[in-house]
């Protein structure tokens, strides 16, 4: 399909992936005979090119990045030759990308900040790239791992499905990986690169199971990006550790942000997203009213970079629908800049690198311990943009608190649910879902009519699936008030997840619609 939308006339492929295509299997859906051009990237060319090609304007395109968002949508975003050089000189300068390192990836290199990570970084900064594909920890959950340790590499980034084979796979085996010598104390800085909400609870554990063999924890961090930027956030080498704040959950359900002690009733704890990157601009406005938004309230997270995607490649040609998300301006404040529109939620604060160690070494910070300091306008820059908010008066002895910007990314605003004229984020109910009985390996919600569907895992006997339902119709009750409509209990890995670890909600909504979900039992509560 990305071959058609693309009108790609060559296609550059591995032997194994080529040989798929022309199976008797592949003719079955796709005519052999339609491929363009099909070059094996073993066959190198045996004549050396007598120059490098320079393209003959900055603004000219250097690829298309495709990627199926996790609304089903095929998403196919341009970027210039001045975009990819922007984005690589961000990543060297955030991560200290120098030849003399060793990057190891373990993440799909098909697109995003992974195909940059791949395909374009080192070929920007010089240094050396340990490549591990993620099927291969599949078979072999230790092999990143003990990639890593054998290189001695100071940096690495994965995705969450890649930390998840991880921790699931090597729980009970980490005394045999210490036997073995596998050392991590090396690694500085190990990133998810991921587009959603921070997961704390996975790379938490993640964390605490592999520190006996020398991770620390101030080590794992996330990163954002999306279709229109695929690399907002980044944790650098030298960033301070990321931050976390407690908000209210009812509040959030309003579009409110109101932070609250750790422990509070009905509070969630949220992790910044990385580092903003250098030369990248971020503000909140209201998706409906493009009003700026102040800090109190959730927004939809705009960005300004230079090395912002340069709109969506669509198949008829016509950007004119979608251009506003690469063409969007405030209504309100500074009305002349112009940003691109992330599709995601969320909300900025401007903390002081020191309140986490105030905090108590890293944990999350309380509202009294997350200083704020209002930023010009609301917005956040990073470090090295053209504005910056005056330090905080600093006390006697003590040099200026060091401050950055905080981005909280809450979630897709395609994928909220809205009842009752309030907004849910699907991972929230998902999250009460997965707490509430031990045999419930997995969950995913969507709306059908109206109505609120649960699809949930069962990890165990079917005799036990009829239990699970007034368990999961309580606790959504009493910790969202929402009804149930719909409980379909399946079998262990029906709900569909990609490569990046990423729920598939619409893709398990049309299954179930269509009635192809094959489930053990389903529960009408209308």
């Amino acid at each position: 399909m990305i071959v058609d939308v693309s009108k790609s006339v060559l296609v550059l492929s591995t032997q194994a992936v080529i040989k798929l295509l022309r199976s008797k299997e592949a003719s079955n859906v796709v005519d052999i005979k339609s491929w363009p051009l099909i070059l094996d990237t073993d066959d190198m060319p045996k004549k050396k090119l007598p120059m490098v090609y320079r393209a003959p304007t900055a603004e000219m395109l250097a690829y298309l990045d495709f990627s199926v968002s996790t609304t089903g949508m095929l998403a196919g975003i341009k970027m210039s030759h001045a975009a990819v050089t922007n984005l690589c000189k961000s990543m060297k300068l955030a991560c200290e990308l120098y030849p003399s390192r060793h990057i190891a990836l373990c993440l799909d290199p098909y697109c995003g900040l992974g195909f940059a990570l791949w395909c374009l970084s080192s070929i920007y900064s010089g240094h050396h790239s340990i490549l591990i594909p993620p099927s291969e920890v599949e078979v072999n959950p230790g092999l990143w791992l003990s990639a890593v340790s054998q290189y001695k590499v100071r940096d690495t980034f994965c995705s969450y499905g890649v930390m998840e084979l991880c921790t699931k796979g090597l729980g009970s085996s980490v005394n045999q990986l210490k036997t073995r010598g596998i050392n991590l104390a090396c690694v500085r800085t190990c990133v998810v690169v991921a587009e959603e909400r921070p997961r704390i609870n996975l790379t938490t554990s993640f964390s605490k199971l592999f520190s006996a063999i020398g991770l620390s924890p101030r080590a794992v961090s996330t990163s954002f990006g999306c279709r229109v930027n695929v690399a907002i956030c980044l944790q650098g080498a030298s960033s301070p550790e990321p931050s976390t704040v407690y908000v209210d959950l009812r509040a959030l359900r309003n579009d409110r942000v109101s932070l609250v002690e750790r422990g509070s009733p009905h509070s969630l704890c949220l992790m910044e997203s990385g580092k903003l990157l250098p030369g990248v601009k971020v503000i909140i406005a209201n998706p409906e009213t493009k009003g700026q938004c102040g800090d109190s309230h959730l927004g939809e997270i705009w960005v300004q970079s230079g090395h912002n995607a340069s709109g969506y490649f669509t198949i008829y040609g016509d950007e004119s629908e979608y251009g506003d998300h690469f063409n969007a301006r405030l209504v309100t404040g500074n009305t002349g800049e112009v940003y691109a529109r992330t599709g995601y939620l969320g909300f900025l604060r401007r903390l002081d690198d020191t309140a986490s160690e105030r905090g108590g070494g890293g944990g999350p910070l309380t509202a009294e311990e997350t200083i704020l300091v209002p930023a010009r306008d609301s917005d956040a820059e990073s470090i090295g943009s053209a504005h910056h908010v005056p330090p905080l008066p600093a006390a006697p002895g003590d040099g200026p608190p060091e401050l950055h910007d905080a981005v909280f990314v809450v979630g897709a605003l395609d994928e909220t649910v809205v009842l009752r004229g309030m907004r849910y984020h699907p991972i929230d109910i998902e999250n009460s879902v997965l707490r509430c009985h031990k045999k419930i390996a997995e969950c995913a919600v969507f709306t059908w009519t109206n109505l609120l569907v649960v699809v949930v895992e069962l990890d165990g006997n079917e005799s036990e699936a009829l239990d699970l339902v007034p368990l999961v119709t309580n606790t959504v009750l009493e910790e969202h008030h929402l009804i149930v409509g719909v409980v379909v209990v399946v079998d262990p890995g029906v709900v569909p997840i990609n490569s990046r670890g990423e729920k598939q909600r619409m893709h398990l909504r049309d299954g179930f619609l269509a009635d192809q979900l094959d489930p053990i039992y389903v529960a009408y509560n209308m």
